[in-house]
This record gives C-alpha cells, structure tokens and sequence, in this order.
C-alpha cells in the first residue's frame, strides 16, 4: 500500500488486444512489441485497459492468474491497493454532499482517542495533511499485517502512534488516513464498506467485480502475487485484508477501474464543485488523488502497491482517455513501462529498449560482494552472492535480487533502485551509488 514516487501511468501486458479504430492499428502494433518483449523475458504478469470516449479501445491480460498454469484473463481480479482510496475519497464526498457529514469536522467526533483528534479534519485525513503516523512503515507492520485485525485493534494502534506533524502543516502520505476514512463510511451509512461500495458505486455503474476484498481464491480467477527471485516467480505474502481497509483493499479489473474514472470526471458520482474540491491540488495533493504530466497532456491518477500486486488508474480530461493496469508479478521499471506504452498510445516518440542482461562471471560478481556503510542515511547495504546471482540487503529490510546493466551497474526495477559499484582495488569495490527517486547515497566498504 505504499505509495511510490509519481510516476508517469501503468499500464502491462497481454494475450490478445483490440482497437476500436483502424487507424490506431499501428499504436497496437507497437504496443505489442514492447509487449511481447516483456513477456519473452518473464518480467511481468498481469492486465491492462484502455477506454476512449466510453468505450474500450485496447484490452490485455498477460501471464498467470496463480501457479504459472492458470492464464490471467480480462476478468482476472487483482488487488488494487491504494487505488482504493479514490474510491474511500468518493463515498465520503458523497456523504458530505447528501448533509450527513461536514468536512470541516474534527476527527473527535468519531475517533476521540485518535492524537490530535480534536485538531483533525476529514478534510486533513482526505487531503493527507492530519499528520497521523503512517502505520505500515512501522518495522513491525510485516509481522502481524497477514493476520485478521479488528477496527477497535487498528484504533488502538492509531491511539498509541506519535504523529509525524501537526495537523495542517504540511502533507505526507499516510495510510492511516484512509484507514479512519473507511471505518467513516461504515459508522455513518451503519453498514460494511462493501456494502457501501456496492451502493453507491459498484451497481449505478454496473461494476460486476469491483468489490472488498477476502482471502485470495484462485477458483474465483482471482490473481496471487509474485516476486522475482533467482529467475522464478516465487508466491508473495497475503495481507489480511481488514488490515488495509478503506485505504487498499479493494479488488477489481482494469476495465471496470476504467468505467469507474470514467464516471468519476464525467460527473455521474459527485456534482461538479465536489470533483473540482477532489482535484484542488494543495503541494501536489488531491482528495485520494493526484496529477501527472505526460509530455503535453496531464493526467488525474492514483498507483497501489499491496503483497507482490502494483497497480495504476488514470483518466485525462483533455482526451477523455481512460487508463488502468494491475500486475501481480512484475520485474520492471514500471515507469519505463507506462512511458513507452503510453508514447506508442500517443503516437510519441520512443526507442524500445534492449531487455536481455549482460552475462557476468563469478569473479566480476564477486567484486562486488561486501558490507557497505553511508553517511548519508543511517543504513548498512550487504552486498551477496547467491545462486550465481547478486542480492543486496538493507539494515532490517528483505533481501533483493540485482538484475545486470553492466559489470559495475544494477537494478532492483521494481523499487526504481539503480546501485553503481566504483573503484576498484585489491580484486573488490571499495565504493557503490545507490539512486533511488531522484536521491543519490554514497556507500563505503567496511
């Protein structure tokens, strides 16, 4: 649930694709190509849609629901993450605009022991700007995140945390936020998110699986997620999901995360002066949701990240364009990814890149095996070598596998990490660069 730096859109791949006019045939052609590459080099699984003007122009679905038999299919449901907070932000505007509730209203009202609660909004918790902790940064969120948890439990977590700032002050992205948000919705439409959802969204719109999530069932063509581990898809963790709620839990397809913003900007789910409050930007925040450029067109979007699932729906107004992905096993760039199929989409220019690695030999790989400090920022990197393959490892985090640039250059592309090794003496580096988000950090040899 994580959010990660704005990118520009997702979007992925497939196993058949239609186009509604002749003309965008070479677009499809294209696509394809960056496509199928993709899937010859076993870097993503998952599902895409494309919608123009109401009506869908490019569908996909790539790779495996489950188990590398199971093919996905454009009814293959995905977790979507934290594009679920588009939909918590909807239903609570909802509300405020039917009189049941004013934006402006202390948090206090309903979540007293929450800190700071007489001084937060719904509008602070909407706009990420209440100052609440983010709890799924917590190191200890990855132990109990698999477990069922009730909302007095998750409460009493939000009573115990410090906040990051006071409210007001500034915006961070919390998932905190729309965890309250969510357990909102039930407390004053006195019925389950699910039904909520159902009621206000899912039928008008006549969503058929857009729904809150269970436990994955892969009888239901429900999709498990994957990470990339030593060249295989290895089954990632399940998040219970009353632990993500109104921030992530929702389950969906690409087509109908499509209609949904379709609707959304059509005006068809809040009136007009609620949308324009949704997409007033304060230090780049919306009410769940944000913009992005691509080249000269500007988009409205939300990403998701839960387990091994990554996600991304967007709509632009301008070219009434829809868009959404959600992949359960990727090793790309996704950002790589949108850019080029959203250039070809748009006819702009792009160079397909070369996706098969470099072969390294032992000996190269092992110049690069060590501890590694920064003064940058207060972590430890351990560089391994395992399998025939390098591994890198942050102080208190999971280990993950390096994909091959160069010799002296490699990538987590999934977390948009790239690791440069320099100076090399006595056989080993002595030095690495990580980049990451736009931040550069120097690491040393101990």
């Amino acid at each position: 649930m994580n959010r990660t730096q704005l990118i520009y859109l997702m979007l992925t791949i497939s196993s058949s694709w239609h186009f509604a006019h002749a003309q965008t045939n070479q677009q499809a052609a294209k696509m394809d190509t960056l496509l199928n590459s993709l899937a010859q080099y076993n870097k993503l699984w998952g599902s895409v849609a494309i919608r123009h003007n109401g009506q869908t122009t490019y569908t996909r679905a790539t790779g495996y629901a489950w188990d590398g038999f199971h093919k996905a299919n454009p009814e293959t449901l995905y977790r979507i993450g934290s594009i679920t907070k588009v939909f918590t932000s909807v239903m609570v505007q909802q509300l405020a605009e039917e009189g049941k509730i004013k934006l402006e209203a202390p948090i206090s009202n309903w979540f007293p022991d929450v800190p700071n609660a007489q001084r937060i909004t719904l509008f602070n918790l909407l706009q990420h700007s209440s100052g609440l902790h983010n709890f799924t940064d917590d190191e200890a969120y990855i132990e109990w995140m698999t477990q069922p948890q009730s909302q007095e439990q998750m409460l009493q977590l939000f009573a115990e945390q410090k906040p990051d700032f006071e409210p007001g002050t500034r915006h961070e992205y919390s998932n905190t936020n729309y965890l309250l948000l969510g357990f909102l919705i039930e407390k004053i439409d006195k019925r389950s998110y699910d039904q909520s959802l159902q009621a206000r969204i899912a039928k008008p719109l006549g969503l058929k699986y857009t729904r809150y999530g269970g436990k994955i069932d892969v009888e239901k063509n429900e999709a498990q997620s994957y990470r990339h581990e030593d060249g295989h898809w290895i089954p990632e963790t399940e998040t219970d999901m009353s632990v993500p709620h109104g921030a992530g839990a929702i389950v969906s397809t690409p087509a109908e995360l499509c209609i949904f913003y379709e609707a959304l900007f059509e005006g068809k789910l809040l009136t007009q002066a609620s949308l324009a409050r949704m997409c007033d930007l304060k230090d780049g925040y919306g009410l769940g949701i944000f913009q992005v450029p691509f080249h000269d067109k500007k988009a409205w979007f939300h990403n998701g990240s839960i387990d091994g699932f990554l996600s991304n729906a967007a709509y632009f107004p301008a070219e009434k364009v829809a868009v959404a992905f959600i992949g359960n096993a990727i090793n790309y760039d996704e950002n790589e990814l949108m850019v080029g199929l959203l250039s070809y989409y748009f006819e702009k220019p792009y160079t397909l890149p070369n996706l098969q690695p470099p072969v390294l030999t032992v000996e190269q790989m092992q110049q690069c095996v060590g501890s590694f400090k920064s003064a940058d920022i207060p972590l430890k990197l351990n560089i391994m070598l395992e399998n025939k393959s390098l591994k890198a490892q942050a102080t208190g985090q999971s280990a993950f596998a390096l994909e091959v640039e160069s010799p002296t250059v490699f990538h987590f592309k999934r977390a948009g990490i790239e690791i440069i090794f320099e100076q090399l003496e006595n056989n080993a580096y002595q030095k690495l660069v990580l980049n990451q988000g736009g931040q550069t950090y120097h690491f040393t040899r101990e």
